[in-house]
């Protein structure tokens, strides 16, 4: 199998970028949500008494796009 360089580029940036995108949990009009932000709100809600659930993360996702996009907006 041969690749193009133009090809091969493209992969090696894909490539380069997974690590990037694992730290971030959205993106929001070009700016990056990281995921210590939401690691940040679950362990206040687990001092809260919140288990660590896959619907609690997911909300918390929700809620922090949510947040992005009104302060976006403003």
């Amino acid at each position: 199998m041969t690749f193009k360089p133009a090809r091969l580029l493209v992969l090696l940036f894909a490539t380069a970028a997974l690590p990037v995108m694992a730290q971030n949990i959205a993106v929001v009009n070009g700016k990056a949500i990281p995921s210590a932000r939401a690691d940040i709100m679950i362990k206040q809600m687990a001092t809260q008494g919140q288990p660590d659930t896959p619907q609690l993360r997911n909300a918390v996702k929700e809620e922090l796009i949510n947040r992005e996009i009104l302060m976006q907006e403003a």
